[in-house]
């Protein structure tokens, strides 16, 4: 399902390839569209907030607490896993994680 919806986006990608490498790296460009796509977010994200206190339902105190509580032991848990995973492997997959993309994108750019 994920490969059929990026078909759509590496077609209008091959399409507007050339406006992309010219005019849509302006640093004003990205500027622009980083606060715009910002205030979109503030404003959805205050639409929300109205919505939620118009409709507000009173609060399950129990459910609530359960679900910060099992939150809390299953973050621990991964935390715990994940440390140990460091500690066998050390951070040389991370790095090569990091470093190989980089190395693909300036074998690609330059």
């Amino acid at each position: 399902m994920v490969l059929l919806g990026t078909i759509p986006v590496v077609i209008g990608g091959r399409l507007l390839h050339d406006v992309v490498e010219t005019t849509l790296r302006s640093p004003l460009v990205i500027a622009t569209t980083t606060v715009v796509f910002g205030l979109v977010i503030a404003m959805a994200g205050v639409y929300e907030v109205s919505t939620r206190i118009e409709q507000a339902a009173p609060v399950d105190w129990r459910e609530l607490l359960t679900g910060v509580v099992v939150s809390g032991i299953s973050a621990w848990i991964c935390i715990l896993f994940f440390m140990r995973l460091i500690e066998r492997t050390g951070m040389w997959p991370f790095v090569a994680y990091r470093i190989l993309p980089g190395a693909f994108l300036f074998l690609l750019f330059l």
